[in-house]
C-alpha cells in the first residue's frame, strides 16, 4: 500500500509540473504561452535513497533577446577551455603562427540545422555539442568537447565570390579516424544570411566530412531549438538529414 501510495503521489506531481510548464522551461524562467514545445517530460530518478524528478523540455525560441541566444553567441574562452596549452605544444613541435590573408571570411561560425523543412540554430543539452568554428588569421579552431582544438593556418585561396579553400596542418591530434580540417572548402549557398557548407577532410584522408553553418552575426536570423534539461544531460535532438552533394549542385538550402 505504501508503495501504491508513493506511485500514485509521483504520477499526480508529474502532471502537474508538466501542466505548470506550459509558461515555463522548468526554471521559473517564463516564456510566452504560445511557446511551440517539441518534447515535455518529467521522469523519476533516485539520489541514493531519495527521489527526486528531472525535467526535460525542447522548444522552439523565438526571442532573440533571451539567454540561449547569448550562449551560443559567447565565443570567449574559459580558465578550463582556452587554447594556452594547446598554443605551448604548437610552440614545442616548432609550429609557426603566421597572419594568413582569409578574404573577409567571418571569424566565429556555429551549425544550422534543418528540422521538417525549415533552418533552425541550436542550444544543445550538453555544452561540449555546441561545435563552435574559429577562423582567426592564423588558426582554424574546431572546439570539441573537451577543448578547443587549433590548427595552424598555411594558406586561403579565394576560388571565387562564394567559394574558397584554407589550408591547415594538425600538429597535435595526428590521428587517423579523428577530425583533421586540414583541407577546408567553404562554399557560400546563401550570401544574404552567409549560409556555408564546410567541406573538409585531412589530407591522408579519403572522404570529406560536411558541417551547414553560419557566422556568428547571422544567429538572429534563424530561431533556435533548445534543448533544455538542468538536471541531467539528455540525448541530442535529431534533425533532419541533410543531402550536401545536393546542397552544392544546386547552390542553395534545401526545403
Amino acid at each position: 500500500m505504501k508503495t501504491d501510495r508513493h506511485s500514485i503521489f509521483i504520477s499526480v506531481l508529474a502532471i502537474l509540473l508538466l501542466a505548470g510548464c506550459a509558461g515555463s522551461t522548468g526554471t521559473g524562467s517564463p516564456v510566452p504561452n504560445d511557446t511551440q514545445f517539441l518534447l515535455r517530460t518529467v521522469s523519476d530518478t533516485m539520489d541514493g535513497d531519495k527521489p527526486y524528478h528531472v525535467y526535460h523540455a525542447i522548444y522552439v525560441e523565438k526571442d532573440r533577446s533571451r539567454e540561449p541566444y547569448r550562449v551560443l553567441a559567447d565565443f570567449r574562452y574559459t580558465p578550463t577551455e582556452n587554447l594556452s596549452d594547446a598554443l605551448d605544444s604548437l610552440k614545442a613541435r616548432g609550429a609557426v603562427l603566421k597572419k594568413t590573408d582569409t578574404y573577409g571570411l567571418p571569424a566565429e561560425w556555429v551549425p544550422l540545422y534543418r528540422y521538417k523543412g525549415q533552418y533552425y540554430v541550436y542550444q544543445p543539452s550538453e555544452a561540449g555539442n555546441l561545435c563552435r568554428r574559429i577562423l582567426s588569421d592564423s588558426l582554424l579552431v574546431f572546439w570539441f568537447m573537451d577543448e578547443p582544438m587549433p590548427y595552424v593556418l598555411n594558406k586561403a585561396t579565394k576560388l571565387n565570390d562564394s567559394t574558397f579553400q584554407v589550408l591547415s596542418t594538425d600538429y597535435l591530434v595526428k590521428t587517423p579516424g579523428f577530425i583533421r580540417p586540414e583541407i577546408l572548402n567553404i562554399y557560400i549557398i546563401d550570401k544574404t544570411r552567409r549560409i556555408a557548407v564546410w567541406e573538409y577532410k585531412a589530407r591522408s584522408d579519403t572522404g570529406y566530412h560536411y558541417e551547414l553553418v553560419i557566422p556568428k552575426s547571422s544567429i538572429p536570423l534563424f530561431d533556435m531549438i533548445v534543448n533544455y534539461s538542468p538536471q541531467e544531460k539528455a540525448g541530442e535532438f535529431d534533425f533532419d538529414s541533410l543531402s550536401f552533394p545536393q546542397l552544392l549542385r544546386n547552390r542553395r538550402l534545401l526545403r
